[in-house]
């Protein structure tokens, strides 16, 4: 998926210096990628992930913390 071209949304920063891009292709409704970035905003590692995992992830995560 690096090779198309997606519109970039703005890095979630974390603390001083965690950075994720998490990036939704509206061609691909049950996958979400997510990356790690440096701080030009450059992916350093990242991959592609099933939506409804990440989402169920999200919502346990939300749950337990709010």
């Amino acid at each position: 998926m690096h090779d198309r071209d997606l519109e970039r949304t703005q890095d979630l920063t974390i603390g001083q210096y965690k950075r994720i891009e998490i990036v939704y292709d509206e061609n691909i409704p049950t996958k979400v990628e997510l990356y790690h970035v440096n701080y030009k905003g450059e992916r350093l590692e990242g991959g592609t992930f099933d939506l409804e995992s990440f989402m169920q992830a999200v919502e346990k995560f939300y749950n337990e913390n709010f």
